[in-house]
């Protein structure tokens, strides 16, 4: 049988995450974590909902829990546009200057 992997519960919440579906984005992206508890990439996929949602503490809680796990998603957060209403939040996970 097949195993699905981290990147494609992130794949099966993108359609419901750019649809504006956030609920069932979360769903699937937190079925996912169930599955691959303390991966980096659903996590830092959580986070992007949470932040196109509105719910700014939970996403910088999320991004800088992937940042935890995988040091790389915090260069992905400087330009992902899903962040852009978080960037200037002290707590953003910015790299060194």
């Amino acid at each position: 049988p097949h195993e699905v992997s981290a990147w494609e519960y992130a794949f099966f919440a993108s359609p419901h995450l750019r649809a504006g579906r956030y609920d069932e984005a979360r769903r699937l992206l937190h079925e996912g974590l169930q599955e691959k508890p303390g991966s980096a990439p659903i996590t830092y996929d959580l986070a992007c909902v949470e932040a196109l949602a509105g719910e700014s503490d939970k996403a910088l809680e999320l991004l800088n829990e992937a940042v935890a796990i995988d040091e790389r998603f915090r260069q992905y957060a400087q330009t992902d546009e899903d962040f852009a209403s978080i960037r200037d939040d002290p707590r953003f996970p910015h790299t060194a200057a």
